[in-house]
């Protein structure tokens, strides 16, 4: 089995067992599709696989009021004529690049949490900051904190590189993974910036302004 065909029947095993009540964690998930696809190694190919499961995606010059808006996940077939796909990401063309990598993950994880063709005709949610502490976004952010900053491999680089000491690099695995650093510009960070942010060259680019 081919791992888009593996990736597919996994997410549709997914969603009807959320649908049927079963409590599956974040970062279970994340752990299994970094699997199927055969991530061993950063940065977490984010885009390649949304392409692979039909997502178009967007970077877009948002209203100056939008500011807080990061992006959006929207879900609807009466798309298909015009963007050539049912599913569609958007981002805002003001956030910094890492940030940009977070929404994507972000999306991923609504599509598979929270939208179930089986009962949806379509779907549709923003990614908006400043609403981080409601339950369904929380989840959202620790799955696209585990699913770009695997542990594993997390570790495996920490120890080519040298400067941080034991304790700090345990309080920094928290820090990165559950106060979810890639909403935050460290850029300072190297190892950051050169193992886990990786070129956006792929994403579309359209000019006009949300409205």
């Amino acid at each position: 089995m081919d791992k888009l065909k593996a990736l597919n029947t996994y997410i549709e095993t997914t969603k009807r067992e959320i649908l049927e009540g079963k409590n599956i964690s974040p970062h279970t998930i994340s752990e299994k599709i970094l699997s199927i696809w055969g991530v061993k190694e950063p940065p977490v190919p984010i885009i390649e696989i949304l392409k692979a499961l039909g997502f178009r995606i967007f970077e877009q010059e948002y209203k100056e009021e939008d500011r807080e808006l990061s992006g959006f996940i929207a879900i609807d077939n009466e798309y298909r004529n015009k963007f050539g796909t049912d599913k569609i990401i958007s981002l805002n063309t003001a956030d910094n690049q890492g940030h940009t990598r977070f929404t994507l993950a972000h999306e991923l994880s609504h599509y598979i949490f929270d939208f179930n063709p089986r009962v949806m005709a379509s779907y549709s949610n923003p990614y908006i900051t400043y609403e981080a502490d409601k339950p369904i976004e929380k989840d959202a952010n620790r799955f696209a904190a585990n699913l770009l900053m695997p542990e594993k491999i997390f570790i495996k680089e920490y120890k080519k590189q040298e400067g941080i000491c034991p304790p700090v690099f345990i309080l920094l695995i928290e820090f990165f993974k559950f106060r979810i650093i890639f909403e935050y510009n460290l850029t300072h960070y190297f190892i950051l910036r050169n193992i886990f942010i990786a070129p956006m060259s792929r994403i579309h680019r359209i000019v006009p302004v949300i409205t």
